[in-house]
């Protein structure tokens, strides 16, 4: 028996679902929750790359920014370990 190839769908296009990071979006509490902690990562790593870029310590940059030591090392580490 020969079957028609015009007749075999070969490549059907999967169904689009919903990742479980859109499902979870829906949610306001889990997407304000994800919006704050993504802004605060998003602001470590541009310290990270500040400290990086212009070679300056952790200690010279809290300095620069008017932050205890301990408290900017806190912000840093905090956010690193997401």
């Amino acid at each position: 028996m020969r079957v028609e190839l015009s007749k075999v769908n070969i490549m059907t296009k999967p169904k689009k679902g919903m990742s479980t990071f859109e499902r979870e979006m829906k949610n306001p509490r889990f997407k304000r929750a994800f919006e704050k902690s993504y802004k605060e990562f998003l602001l470590s790593e541009l310290l990270i790359a500040i400290m990086e870029e212009d070679e300056l310590s952790v200690r010279d940059l809290a300095k620069d920014v008017g932050l205890s030591l301990l408290l900017f090392k806190k912000f840093v580490l905090a956010n690193k370990m997401i």
